[in-house]
């Protein structure tokens, strides 16, 4: 079902939608209060199995710019982006979770500043909710990089952290340079969303926050004793891969072994510490082992020595030589993984 606009919307909104009917129809008032009409609105039902369904069909009957897609399988989150990506028609793309909100100008906001400053990525700052009482905002980015060359614009890409929300994407970005999600894993954006900011010819930061992130619900990102949380580990290796496929790799190599450390080693790790009880040892041990064979001089990249705390490069050395002393000596002191 779904009537996507006879006439080209200018801004596609992809929500990849399961199981959220507690949240979805805030979710979606928000969209449709966007100040900017031409949209299209692209909801891609991901299986679910409770109300969602209904509640999307529902205002699909109410507003024409809502466009619903049905996968025929269960894909996350990255499946669900990927079919709104491909079923979208507008040259800009934005991404809402549906358990998130929006600001009612952000679509125009951003659509405004692509167009004033011929950029292909914008991007603005976002609040993290827990509660009524508990919203905070988040600097998504520092706005000083997008003012630097684009080689050390791009190096601070990759040792900073910008989330892939509250902002806007040239369609072109995903598909000239084949950058699409997996499909069927967590933790998803890892794989791709570092190459799609490098990739931007014209990258624009604006001094806003649009974008509510929910934090008080039960995302299997947030959950103790989560085995979905290793998925990161192959998402972490599609992100090398795509470093090298568009040449990232070898024209920023420190800084982008420096990310894979941090994603594939370091927080996973760390995470297998705190977050499992009790510890995953057999991951601990298995990520120990293939980061040595993956890139046996890490330890000599210099961001790592630079910007791992010398107690979390002890813990970890300690790891790959006796996982049992290493898990022992983090149960006896606390350690902060940066």
């Amino acid at each position: 079902m779904g009537l996507c606009p006879s006439k080209t919307p200018l801004v596609s909104i992809v929500i990849p939608v399961f199981n959220v009917e507690k949240y979805l129809r805030k979710c979606l008032d928000s969209l449709l209060q966007q100040t900017l009409h031409d949209i299209e609105i692209v909801c891609v039902n991901d299986c679910s199995t409770d109300t969602s369904r209904e509640i999307l069909s529902h205002y699909a009957q109410l507003d024409e710019r809502i466009c619903i897609i049905d996968l025929p399988e269960n894909r996350k989150q990255g499946g669900a982006r990927n079919a709104g990506i491909r079923h979208s028609h507008a040259p800009f793309i934005t991404f809402v979770d549906s358990d998130d909100w929006i600001e009612p100008t952000m679509c125009e906001c951003l659509y405004a500043n692509a167009l004033a400053h011929d950029a292909d990525w914008v991007c603005s700052d976002y609040f993290v909710y827990n509660s009524p009482d508990d919203c905070q905002r988040q600097l998504n980015g520092h706005p000083s990089w997008f003012d630097l060359p684009r080689d050390e614009r791009n190096k601070s890409f990759l040792l900073g952290n910008i989330r892939y929300v509250s902002a806007l994407y040239s369609r072109s970005l995903f598909v000239d340079n084949d950058l699409f999600f997996p499909e069927h894993l967590q933790y998803e954006d890892n794989a791709v969303v570092t190459a799609l900011y490098l990739a931007s010819r014209k990258a624009v930061k604006v001094d806003a926050a649009f974008y509510y992130y929910r934090c008080n619900n039960t995302s299997t990102t947030r959950s103790l004793n989560n085995y979905r949380f290793f998925d990161r580990l192959e998402t972490s290796r599609l992100f090398l891969d795509n470093m090298r496929r568009l040449g990232f790799f070898a024209r920023y190599q420190a800084e982008v072994e420096f990310r894979f450390i941090q994603l594939f080693y370091v927080n996973t790790v760390m995470v297998a510490l705190s977050q499992f009880v009790p510890p995953e040892r057999a991951y601990i041990e298995r990520v120990a082992r293939e980061m040595q064979q993956l890139m046996p001089r890490f330890r000599q990249n210099p961001y790592y020595r630079k910007r791992v705390s010398w107690r979390t490069r002890f813990l970890l050395s300690v790891i790959s030589l006796h996982t049992g002393l290493g898990i022992a000596i983090y149960r006896t002191c606390k350690f902060v993984s940066h």
